[in-house]
């Protein structure tokens, strides 16, 4: 490799070192600090409702034949059937307004489906527009616009309304998980980061149990949209409490917003800043950036790259196949929860309760024991309790519902986990691709998703078929995964060159052997532009 080429290599991790030499003069959670990741954390809980609707206001509730003399399975079409009538006291839907059952079944898949594509567009769109304009504005921006549009689905008189209003509720939604996620983490220290992005993640939870509360006492799928699409407006009454992101600041030389952002956040152990030091810190990461943009201009990266090379083509693939089945499996047994026996509204707070405490005991796991099995595990546990559901008679419908809960659980976890394996085997030149390649093709999964648990509806098919092919996917997915090498311990590389001549790991860390250690690197926030 030329001099040229590994002074290209290093600037990349270079600017993430020289920012986080901040913290040196900040704390890194400091009470400024907390107040705004909190706040931005705590529009995750406003906004989890809006996955919610996929189940209370997109879905099927349970229906069954009414023509007389013909037997039907409930929430089965029949083809002697001409009548069918939704079980009353439950709730309505999209699918209740429109009929949406049987041979029209696809009809409402496609509107959940929108849902997912308007997320794949928001996310490539979304970062574009955070690079240009801000994480800020774009948060902002998007919190707006998201409330618009969820608004005026709550009036569509039509269908093809009301799906492309659902693709730009997707679309505005994910620019805004994009921005947010990038602008609560991008004040925290470098030892704070893996922590505060799981706290964050933590926060859609409740988010999404209390949507079960709200479609309790809100049986009307129209007053339910609106119920849940206006709390987000309160975020607005923090409009001036948020500054811009220190790093877009400097990075479009608006040092004197920077020098007053840091400046609000005081100094270590209480003590009072010095304007001095924090702007030649300022002026040095600028510095520093321009140098880097200099260097780097002729080379320029893209998911191409990602392709070009053995070790990371396999990695690519294998990556890309377990983003896709995650978001496939998660959203399909969210989607047919209402499928399950007990209470709809139960057991959706159930599978969505229990993930937070799962959530840090996984952590702990791959803390423990590392990145990779505990991920093949958890991905291979989601294929079993899937293809248990298969072996269980229709007498224990309980024990089918406690199966769905375990697998949905596990895949659930399997969203964190899959995003820090990712970022960890990327080189830091191509890690925003990566991320991005397996971001869509997540969305590709949710697209797809809704149109397998229709296919529980057709004659002579049951739930018996999507819950194999998640079954099915998970299993493989699981198994592919072992060939990913460990990253815990492990020095993250900086190129394409490191990854193909460094030798890949597959020992279980502190069990059969340990992998020599080192200071981990800080793994680049600048969002990606695919994702």
């Amino acid at each position: 490799m030329s001099k040229d080429q590994e002074m290209d290599d290093h600037f990349d991790a270079k600017q993430d070192k020289v920012y986080d030499d901040v913290f040196n003069l900040i704390p890194s959670f400091g009470r400024y600090q907390k107040i705004v990741y909190f706040t931005t954390s705590f529009l995750n809980f406003l906004l989890g409702p809006q996955f919610g609707l996929l189940v209370f206001a997109m879905s099927s509730p349970r229906f069954r034949c009414t023509t007389p003399n013909i037997t039907c399975e409930v929430n089965k079409c029949c083809q002697n059937c001409t009548s069918y009538a939704f079980d009353e006291g439950q709730f309505t839907s999209i699918v209740t307004e429109w009929n949406l059952i049987c041979d029209r079944a696809h009809i409402a898949a496609t509107i959940q489906s929108c849902f997912f594509a308007g997320m794949l567009i928001g996310s490539i769109i979304g970062g574009l527009v955070s690079d240009a304009f801000g994480r800020r504005t774009c948060m902002f921006g998007s919190c707006v616009l998201l409330v618009v549009v969820g608004v005026a689905s709550s009036f569509a008189d039509c269908l093809s309304l009301l799906g492309l209003l659902r693709f730009f509720v997707g679309f505005f939604l994910a620019s805004f998980m994009l921005s947010a996620y990038i602008y609560a983490i991008e004040l925290l220290g470098p030892n704070r980061r893996a922590m505060g992005g799981q706290i964050n993640h933590v926060f859609w939870s409740p988010g999404y149990c209390v949507t079960a509360l709200w479609a309790y006492f809100i049986r009307d799928w129209r007053y339910l949209v609106l119920g849940t699409t206006l709390p987000p407006i309160l975020f607005f009454l923090a409009w001036k409490v948020f500054p811009e992101s220190v790093r877009w600041l400097i990075a479009h030389n608006r040092l004197d917003d920077a020098q007053k952002t840091l400046m609000k956040c005081g100094g270590k152990d209480g003590k009072p800043l010095n304007k001095e030091d924090v702007r030649n810190i300022v002026e040095e990461i600028r510095r520093d950036q321009v140098e880097r943009e200099q260097k780097t201009e002729a080379k320029k990266y893209s998911v191409l790259d990602l392709f070009r090379t053995p070790k990371l083509r396999k990695r690519s693939i294998i990556l890309a196949v377990n983003w896709f089945v995650v978001a496939l499996v998660h959203f399909g047994f969210y989607l047919y929860v209402n499928a399950l026996a007990g209470s709809l509204y139960i057991n959706y707070a159930i599978m969505n309760s229990i993930y937070v405490p799962h959530l840090f005991l996984c952590w702990f796991l791959m803390q423990r024991f590392g990145r990779r099995l505990p991920y093949t595990f958890y991905m291979i546990g989601t294929g079993v309790s899937s293809l248990l559901i298969l072996a269980v008679p229709k007498e224990y419908p309980i024990a089918v519902t406690v199966l769905a809960l375990i697998g949905k659980t596990m895949i659930t976890t399997e969203f964190s986990n899959v995003y820090l394996f990712t970022a960890e085997l990327y080189p830091t030149l191509v890690r925003n691709s990566g991320i991005g390649l397996g971001s869509m093709s997540a969305r590709v999964g949710g697209i797809i998703a809704p149109y397998i648990v229709m296919l529980s509806q057709l004659p002579g098919l049951s739930l018996t078929l999507p819950t194999t092919i998640f079954g099915v996917s998970a299993m493989v997915a699981g198994i592919l995964s072992l060939w990913l090498p460990e990253t815990l311990n492990v020095k993250l590389p900086q190129t394409i060159e490191e990854v193909e001549a460094t030798k890949e790991i597959f020992k279980v860390p502190g069990c059969c052997g340990t992998s020599k250690s080192f200071e981990p690197e800080t793994i680049s926030l600048e969002p990606s532009k695919d994702a």
